[in-house]
């Protein structure tokens, strides 16, 4: 009778606890505008601030200089003052903005170039207190992003602008800014300004790389870029070295030497390895110390020294990143990709001290999820790399942190027989992760997870995914900046080999991608290629591959006119659903014959899913919803009109759990019986 009772205190107190936890669950339950639907928040993925620009407030203090460091966030506006040599941190806001690239110290005053809307700041560096500058727009200029700033031979500030392509001017002594208009007609990115030559400011430009001067006492412009570059996305970073004028032209990078008054090509130096890239994401990327070029180069984060006078490059130093100022002559400032902060001292030939930092904000959006493996949920974070899992049967919520050692977001993830494919922007690249080994980020053969390689063939960014039943991952994607044409890349997740079906429509980027499980997958298109480029195309499309013939078998217009076909559904009666633009629409394959159209009237319509409980669901950044299979019924969940809104995840998982994200937070979509 004892051993009775114990089992039934035993089974009392577990069934107490399993009820405790379902009340917990249940008291987080937000109302939606259905009555038997609730959101359930769960939590932010990733709370790290996107790292931008590092600049050294006082270099005369040597090691124990401190730093500013500027990030990105929708959700807030921040900068951090930080000292590597103590660990001293202090967040200070930037208001009415969501966060600032473009930075520049001049002796005690320090300005920053903010983003969305685009205004100008100005902080001294002994002092926290930041004065916000809202730049004139007289004629409707639309540039939301202040990319780069710098001062002029006059002192005056120059910021170069994205999407309009200006230069600004901003006199410090009146406060007062003077537009000089855009540098390159039809191009978006003015990605750095370069004022260290007297009268003259050097511009790097994009979408279409284009290096011009502009002269400060005639207002002439002065395009020079030898032809061969210019096929490149941007001139995303110059500097001055001596009395040579160099530049970084990117994608397949290389710096390249000028005489800035002839504008002569006079050398070009490529990365030390093939496949890597140089890092930029400073003011002050690369650091001239006597003789010599001190640059990082990634994805291995390592420091090198590139020597003119002997046209020859050295290792430095490994893992420590890219620099971004010198103290005292000496001291080289440096920051990888994962958040450590080393100072290298020159005369030492040796790494004095290195930091680790977690700097964390509201949190970063989230740019993509999936179902993962042992019934997990795993996302990725907008433009830090941050990688998350959520566990439903613990309700626990894990961030990782950085994933790879380059810049950008993970946008696809895809889980096959218990590793998880990680797709990344930028240069289109995919790693591998295994949840059974430990997360050890990196570039090398143990790394977890680990680079396999890059696309290539001008790809940048992977906007679909698909697993069919070939065992085959299918990617969709759009090209790198300025180019069109992206491809259907087939990706056998077991050999690790890419094969990559460019322009399956024409100069078309693949943003759907969706299959039958009966030998075809199904294709939609965004007449878009990468950010900059001039479309040729009027309609989006969608278009039927065969897995075994692996060739198109059709292509057809949807709704005339519309740009983007961001996503598609198939359901058994074989017919699509899907959305273009703001418009939701209903393919029957067999007829081909579109069925039912719907304006939502929700700007662009991002995720659409066919649910077990027989509804589709969608959102756009505004509106989350659900309809029926024909149209014939079309309900609101939930509207955000203004941020933290509706992402690109948007997904429903084998056990008939719904998750999505808005903004940085995970939220569980509850159908309450």
């Amino acid at each position: 009778m004892m051993k009775f009772k114990s089992l039934f205190l035993l089974f009392s107190v577990f069934f107490f606890l399993i009820s405790c936890s379902h009340t917990h669950r249940l008291t987080r339950l937000e109302p939606t505008k259905i009555d038997n639907l609730k959101l359930r928040k769960i939590g932010a993925g990733d709370q790290r601030l996107a790292l931008l620009n590092a600049i050294i407030l006082d270099p005369e203090a040597g090691i124990d200089a401190t730093i500013l460091q500027t990030s990105h966030n929708y959700a807030e506006g921040k900068v951090v003052r930080f000292q590597p040599a103590t660990g001293e941190t202090e967040y200070l806001d930037l208001p009415h903005s969501s966060g600032a690239w473009a930075g520049v110290r001049v002796g005690d005053d320090v300005y920053l170039g903010g983003h969305l809307p685009g205004d100008f700041f100005h902080l001294k560096i002994t002092d926290s207190q930041i004065v916000r500058f809202e730049i004139p727009r007289p004629d409707s200029e639309k540039f939301e992003f202040v990319w780069n700033t710098d001062v002029g031979s006059d002192g005056m500030i120059y910021l170069g602008t994205y999407p309009d392509c200006m230069l600004l001017r901003f006199n410090p002594a009146n406060q007062s800014f003077e537009n000089l208009g855009v540098m390159v007609e039809n191009e978006q990115y003015i990605r750095h300004v370069n004022g260290k030559f007297e009268g003259k400011i050097f511009c790097g430009v994009g979408s279409h790389a284009q290096i011009v001067e502009y002269d400060l006492a005639t207002g002439n412009k002065t395009p020079f870029l030898p032809e061969q570059y210019q096929q490149r996305s941007f001139v995303y970073y110059s500097d001055r070295f001596k009395d040579l004028l160099y530049a970084v032209v990117t994608p397949d990078p290389v710096i390249l030497f000028f005489d800035p008054a002839t504008h002569q090509l006079l050398r070009e130096v490529h990365p030390p390895k093939p496949d890597q890239d140089f890092g930029l994401f400073n003011y002050e990327s690369i650091v001239d110390v006597g003789d010599d070029l001190y640059f990082g180069a990634r994805p291995d984060d390592d420091l090198y020294a590139y020597n003119y006078d002997r046209d020859e490059t050295r290792l430095i130093a490994r893992g420590i990143g890219a620099p971004y100022g010198l103290a005292r002559d000496r001291y080289l400032f440096c920051r990888n990709y994962f958040g450590t902060y080393s100072i290298f001292d020159l005369q030492e030939q040796k790494i004095i001290l290195q930091r680790d930092t977690k700097f964390e904000g509201a949190g970063m959006d989230i740019f993509a999820l999936a179902e993962g493996v042992n019934g997990t949920v795993v996302g990725g974070a907008y433009i830090n790399q941050g990688f998350f899992s959520y566990d439903p049967l613990e309700d626990k919520l894990t961030p990782f942190g950085a994933s790879v050692q380059f810049g950008g977001q993970i946008r696809q993830l895809v889980a096959f027989k218990n590793k998880i494919f990680i797709a990344h922007y930028t240069h289109a690249r995919l790693t591998e992760y295994d949840p059974n080994q430990p997360w050890n980020p990196g570039n090398q053969s143990d790394s977890n997870p680990h680079l396999i390689g890059a696309v290539g063939h001008e790809q940048d960014r992977f906007p679909a995914a698909y697993l069919a039943e070939d065992d085959k991952i299918y990617f969709g994607t759009q090209p790198e900046y300025g180019v069109l044409g992206g491809t259907l890349t087939i990706f056998d997740p077991q050999t690790k080999q890419f094969d990559v079906r460019r322009n399956v429509v024409q100069d078309q980027s693949i943003f759907a991608l969706t299959g039958n499980r009966n030998g075809s997958i199904f294709g939609g298109t965004a007449i878009a290629g990468g950010l900059g480029a001039h479309p040729t195309q009027k309609d989006a499309k969608i278009f039927t591959w065969d897995l075994a013939k692996k060739e198109k078998l059709m292509e057809r217009t949807i709704i005339p006119d519309a740009a983007e076909i961001w996503d598609l559904a198939w359901i058994p009666e074989n017919k699509l659903v899907g959305a273009a633009d703001s418009f939701l629409f209903v393919y029957d394959i067999a007829k081909d014959t579109v069925e039912a159209t719907r304006n939502v009237h929700a700007d662009v319509i991002m995720n659409v899913l066919l649910s077990q409980d027989g509804w589709c669901y969608g959102n756009s950044e505004e509106l989350l919803f659900r309809f029926s299979t024909d149209l014939s019924r079309f309900e609101e969940i939930d509207r955000r009109p203004s941020p933290p809104q509706f992402g690109r995840g948007l997904i429903e998982t084998n056990d008939g759990r719904m998750y999505l994200g808005i903004g940085a937070e995970l939220y569980e979509l509850i159908r309450v019986k």
